[in-house]
């Protein structure tokens, strides 16, 4: 709060008002009360926001817009509303209705976050940075609209302290639009420059994936084993299934092939290219079919026909694909998805009740366990 009431000196200063000024040293000092009101209320939104309490955060925000216009708390105010969006949005299970009206709702809010922002005297606040990186997620994830991601890149320059993200960014722009050279060049670059970080990860496992892509497996195993020397990071789950897809199935000149096709289609995915992505895997199954690789090709094809049909079909395929592989590593996961697909996607209680069940009967020890349990109480039995 320092930095804004030596803002109002200074301005009383440029203004040529007397120093001991007590009228205008009381003026400024209200401002700055005003300022220290409107940021506590605002801390208080944003912990009810973190404790999940949105009514009690929606109540706080509408305070800090309509009691302190003007302030930088009532811009921070419109991005808090966009978060809480966004975390449902994250939170939502795919294909639902909840999960497309948070999109939209943060998408939405956090333009007029920065509709907001442009008119205001002191531009944006540095926390703004994070919500153009949300706004460029949700521009590729939800909207299909790479336009709208490389605005939000170019609209990250006007913050210190992004370049890493920025440039992961970048190469994530580049990977959904298909330049995977350009992809590889930003990738590289912020593995050369940048620490140990959030970034500096996601962006070895992003090569990884391209050099399988490139048919280059020894390089990519090389940056996986480097991943997975820490597992306490966000990119390890997935270092971990592309490190199992190196290690296990490279071998002589006709597995290569294989593993190219299958980074191809985990590229095509995350460029929403699903048809594409199933016609790499079915390349897979059709070349090679007996391989663990065309396993976990199915896997894969089962997942995207949600996509390509609809949720109810993928919860078919899903089930067939465990009934078929009932020990392999992914068939608990299979069960679990396909029960969740027909609980919130589809709404068929009485269907996901009893894959819920049959993942319970059939993996007692899977991960997704708990999570069963907790469903089956929660549906009704019949």
């Amino acid at each position: 709060m320092k930095k804004y009431r030596d803002h109002y000196f200074n301005r009383a200063k440029q203004e040529q008002y007397p120093a001991r000024s007590v009228y205008k040293l009381q003026e400024m000092d209200k401002r700055f009360q005003l300022l220290r009101k409107g940021q506590t209320v605002l801390d208080l939104a944003r912990q009810a926001a973190d404790a999940n309490a949105p009514d009690a955060a929606r109540n706080a925000l509408s305070t800090v817009r309509t009691q302190f216009p003007g302030t930088q708390a009532a811009q921070l105010a419109d991005k808090i509303a966009g978060d809480m969006a966004y975390r449902r949005w994250k939170q939502a299970n795919p294909f639902t209705t909840a999960a497309t009206e948070a999109a939209d709702q943060a998408w939405t809010t956090y333009r007029g976050a920065i509709e907001s922002a442009s008119s205001a005297p002191d531009g944006p606040p540095e926390a703004y940075a994070s919500l153009w990186m949300r706004i460029a997620e949700l521009a590729l994830e939800v909207r299909n609209d790479p336009e709208a991601a490389r605005q939000a890149h170019a609209a990250l320059t006007q913050f210190s302290g992004h370049a890493a993200q920025r440039t992961l960014l970048a190469g994530r722009i580049a990977i959904y639009t298909n330049d995977l050279s350009g992809a590889r060049a930003h990738l590289d670059s912020l593995t050369q420059t940048s620490a140990q970080t959030p970034a500096h990860r996601s962006a070895q496992h992003m090569l990884a994936l391209l050099d399988l892509h490139d048919g280059a497996p020894d390089q990519a195993q090389e940056r996986l084993d480097a991943l997975l020397s820490d597992f306490s990071h966000d990119t390890a789950n997935d270092a971990v299934a592309l490190h199992a897809a190196v290690r296990h199935f490279q071998g002589s000149d006709s597995t290569s092939t294989p593993l190219q096709h299958y980074a191809r289609g985990l590229i095509r995915e995350q460029q929403h290219r699903w048809a594409a992505a199933d016609s790499a895997y079915a390349t897979i199954i059709n070349e090679t079919p007996r391989t663990p690789l065309a396993t976990r090709a199915r896997y894969q094809r089962a997942h995207l026909t949600a996509h390509l049909h609809s949720p109810t079909d993928a919860a078919t395929a899903l089930q067939r694909f465990a009934a078929q592989f009932p020990r392999h590593p992914w068939a608990d996961r299979a069960l679990f998805t396909s029960a969740e697909l027909l609980d919130y996607a589809q709404r068929d209680t009485a269907a996901a009740r009893a894959v819920y069940m049959r993942l319970l009967e059939e993996h007692p020890r899977s991960v997704f366990a708990s999570q069963a349990r907790t469903r089956v109480r929660a549906l009704p039995a019949s």
